[in-house]
């Protein structure tokens, strides 16, 4: 448990950059169950892509309908199959809403899709929530699924209110056991096990300063990961902003990102991370990402 927080069920998936296809849908099947369908708009990396996993910002405007009754919805298809371990979903002005997964999807339209009905009822329930912190640890909704290639969300509307919209659509899972893709794993070094969830640093005094150590490893098959960058970030400024109070270093100094020649496939490399909290520090949910770039596979 992060202090007063409960701990999220898994990692959160950055969707809007991992490889995953975003697309929009304003039409459903009628059919049981009832998936999006018609013609479907990708947003793949856009920012309204981003949007769905942005805080305390309103995109009535572009995931929904501020003068128009209908369907609005998300389908995301990952790049290989994961395992869902909860949902973070928030819209306003829902009659109905549904969330499906789907383990065999390749456009969004095809393959068996299975209603979640247990989530449903919890996401039906969020009409007219606005997202404040700390929603957005405490509303984390767990329940796991595993092996699914895609998960959609969709609400309907049977009248024309102000800000008909779908706020949120964040996933918490990780990649399902016996996938390789090209990618890169950061490991506990402590426990020799993949990260899995938003990490505890304890209760500590302002001004000092904590390390963990970390592995990266390719899980790559076959391919080897050329000049790595790790670095820091977050997805929103609407979120209060702790990127600054971390550092890090593989054998060249703390400083903002560390960089790596390459990295074989199933081979790893370890560097430490530091935490400094600011003397000013107050007491609050922050939220800051540790992220890598691969410039190429060969």
């Amino acid at each position: 448990m992060a202090g007063s927080y409960p701990d999220a069920p898994g990692r959160k998936m950055a969707h809007y950059d991992d490889g995953t296809i975003c697309l929009r849908g304003t039409a459903k099947s009628g059919g049981s169950p009832d998936i999006l369908s018609g013609v479907l708009t990708e947003e793949t990396g856009t920012a309204d892509h981003l949007h769905l996993v942005n805080h305390n910002e309103d995109f009535s405007a572009t995931w929904g309908d501020n003068t128009a009754a209908g369907t609005w919805g998300a389908i995301l298809i990952f790049p290989e199959l994961r395992d869902i371990d909860g949902t973070y979903l928030l819209g306003k002005n829902w009659n109905t809403a549904g969330l499906l997964t789907s383990a065999d999807t390749s456009n969004g339209l095809d393959g068996t899709w299975t209603l979640q009905s247990s989530v449903v009822a919890t996401i039906s329930s969020a009409v007219d929530s606005v997202d404040v912190i700390p929603d957005y640890r405490e509303s984390v909704y767990a329940w796991s699924t595993t092996g699914k290639r895609g998960i959609q969300a969709w609400y309907d509307n049977s009248s024309a209110l102000d800000t008909n919209c779908l706020y949120l659509f964040e996933v918490y899972g990780e990649i399902s056991s016996g996938e390789t893709p090209d990618r890169l794993l950061f490991i506990d070094d402590a426990t020799g096990l993949e990260y899995g969830v938003p990490q505890d640093w304890g209760n500590r005094p302002r001004g000092a300063a904590a390390d963990k150590d970390v592995r990266v490893k390719n899980n790559s098959g076959s391919l080897t990961a050329n000049t790595i960058t790790i670095g820091r970030g977050r997805t929103s400024t609407a979120e209060p902003d702790a990127t600054s109070w971390y550092t890090m270093d593989n054998g060249s100094g703390f400083g903002s990102s560390v960089s790596i020649t390459s990295l074989a496939s199933g081979v790893e490399d370890t560097w430490t991370l530091r935490q400094i909290l600011p003397t000013t520090a107050v007491p609050g949910l922050y939220e800051t990402w540790i992220s890598y770039d691969v410039t190429s596979w060969t």
